[in-house]
């Protein structure tokens, strides 16, 4: 047993030694989802003509509550909340989440899909945005 606690403790202190000497922050709680529609990762490398439009909830609202994103672009909707899961629902379905995001966490989707959706978080449904997705 003595032995079994004894090698948990090295190799726990030998991957955070690893992990302080390269610089890796293992906090960083961003959410890699692949969009269904492509199913490729939301977090590879963007182009020159892709953008990244930032919403954020702060609790109560979303901000911005209405934007517009060209197809193909990334949309990052990110929890600033220390108090409020941000749990979302959407009729884009890479855009609903199976769980509630904690302050700090963050979904980037890749929007493959013309239209207008509607996001919202489903333990505050008066939180509302407004995506249209252009061509």
């Amino acid at each position: 047993m003595a032995f079994i606690v004894l090698l948990s403790f090295g190799v726990g202190y030998g991957f955070h030694d690893i992990v302080q000497k390269n610089g890796i922050n293992p906090l960083l709680r961003t959410i890699n989802i692949p969009d269904k529609q492509t199913s490729q990762s939301v977090l590879g490398q963007t182009s020159d003509n892709q953008f990244v439009t930032s919403v954020t909830y702060d609790g109560h609202v979303f901000h911005p509550d209405h934007v517009m994103v060209k197809k193909g672009n990334y949309i990052a909707i990110t929890n600033k909340s220390p108090s409020e899961l941000m749990w979302l629902t959407s009729n884009y379905d890479a855009l609903s989440t199976k769980r509630g995001f904690g302050e700090g966490e963050r979904l980037q989707v890749t929007l493959m899909q013309e239209g207008v959706y509607v996001i919202h978080n489903q333990l505050r449904p008066e939180a509302i945005i407004n995506l249209t997705v252009e061509p």
